[in-house]
């Protein structure tokens, strides 16, 4: 493995998706714990350094590393219609977890853990 391929994989995995298939990973707590996000971030900027030529104990290390590009969901910022919020309702009433309903419903998992809480299915 190559640093390029392991910093890809390390960041795949800090967006809360599988390396190989691309898909949202089930829910897990130390995956979704910010300071493992950003642990693996981290290292995946480390990674893109040390590609670089650049030694890790300089200075700015983490700080001169450029930002990793989010993409946006499709929906994010737009309304829920009525059959939506049904939708999101049952099925995180059936148990999928946040990250496939924000894959799902093209939206973020801020986004969807709002609107369960607005339709009361989840609580601060």
């Amino acid at each position: 493995m190559t640093p390029t391929e392991a910093r890809h994989t390390l960041e795949l995995l800090a967006q809360g998706l599988h390396p190989q298939t691309l898909q949202a990973l089930p829910a897990s707590e130390a995956l979704e714990a910010p300071q493992v996000i950003r642990a693996l971030f981290m290292g995946a900027r480390a990674l893109a350094l040390v590609s670089d030529g650049r030694k890790l104990d300089e200075p700015a290390v983490v700080a001169d590393a450029p930002a990793v590009p989010r993409q946006r969901p499709a929906k994010a910022g737009k309304g829920w219609a009525t059959d939506e919020d049904e939708q999101l309702a049952q099925a995180f009433d059936a148990g999928t977890a946040i990250k496939e309903l924000a894959i799902t419903h093209e939206r973020s998992r801020g986004a969807i853990r709002a609107r369960l809480m607005k339709l009361g299915k989840i609580s601060d």
